[in-house]
């Protein structure tokens, strides 16, 4: 599908690849993942079956997630405007500890997956982050209002821009993962608060251009827009996955070996779920990119976050 593809050709936005800060390589490290397009009456949805790589003793690598999520929260939270182009030790524990402050210390917050988000549209779709949502918040406890992130890209095939706006769900059962990603997309188009979204990316850039930042408002004029743009959803769908209970048993080694064949029997269910889901959506000329990685326990991939963010603190 092209809304995943953000490079183009002559159209002004050729450098946005430039502002791109999360890690690849991070990305590379501990996780990988398998691709399938859907499209169920004309809705068009591209959905990543992400999966961790196992190290050595063939242990799932969420704990190198969780500290490369944390190793990004200053790219993450804070605009580059408000940061040195390049800084020390000293402004650098500054900066995370500025950034750390930024998350709620719950541990069923839901901001962990927004972050692991923000890493998989930078890392894997190549679209930069347009709006530090974060950095608009006024109280480390409250929720990040709209979606979960908004990103930006170029088509080049429909020859238009592209606003990613993201949904993190990290639960325990896919289904509800799923019914509620969707459900909260809806409201957000009910209420027409995408008008809120865009007027965000027009007035809160995090670090393009002037040049950049005029190109976008140009294309996003109501009024005399130089060209198109469409919407596409972004969705993380995190899940306990029951299968994980092999690796305390005496068919771990198997397991490990077969995870991708057995994942990918299970990516099954995950498509008909998202299908079904699909056939009765009332927007119909959305498309979507919907991740979805199965973990061991949410509950512990926010936990292990939460210790690997906060360092030891409460």
């Amino acid at each position: 599908m092209s809304s995943g593809s953000p490079t183009s050709v002559q159209t002004g936005f050729e450098g946005l690849a430039n502002y791109l800060e999360a890690l690849e390589g991070n990305y590379r490290a501990c996780l990988d993942h398998v691709d399938h397009e859907l499209e169920i009456d004309g809705v068009k949805a591209v959905l990543r079956f992400h999966h961790p790589k196992f190290d050595a003793n063939g242990v799932p690598k969420f704990e190198a997630l969780a500290t490369a999520l944390a190793n990004h929260i200053i790219s993450y939270c804070i605009e580059s405007t408000k940061r040195p182009e390049s800084f020390g030790p000293a402004e650098g524990a500054r900066l995370y500890r500025q950034a750390r402050d930024l998350f709620r210390k719950q541990d069923e917050s839901g901001e962990a997956g927004e972050l692991l988000l923000y890493f998989l549209l930078e890392t894997v779709l190549k679209v930069p982050q347009v709006v530090c949502k974060m950095s608009l918040k006024t109280n480390r406890n409250e929720e990040v209002k709209g979606s979960d992130g908004i990103h930006i890209g170029y088509d080049s095939q429909d020859d238009c821009l592209v606003l990613y706006l993201g949904e993190a769900k990290l639960y325990q059962e896919y289904g509800a993962a799923l019914k509620d990603a969707f459900a909260s997309i809806q409201a957000l188009h009910d209420q027409d608060q995408t008008g809120y979204e865009i007027s965000l990316v027009t007035s809160h850039y995090k670090h393009l251009s002037d040049e950049m930042q005029e190109r976008v408002c140009q294309y996003l004029d109501a009024t005399d827009p130089t060209g198109d743009y469409k919407i596409c959803r972004a969705c993380l769908i995190g899940f306990d996955w029951t299968r994980y209970s092999a690796l305390t048993t005496e068919k771990r080694a198997k397991f490990v070996d077969k995870f991708k064949y057995e994942y990918l029997k299970h990516c099954q269910k995950l498509r008909d779920k998202t299908g079904k889901l699909l056939e009765t959506y009332p927007y119909r000329h959305m498309t979507f990119e919907i991740f979805f990685i199965p973990f061991v326990s949410v509950g512990d991939c926010r936990k292990a976050f939460k210790k690997t963010l906060l360092g030891g603190e409460d």
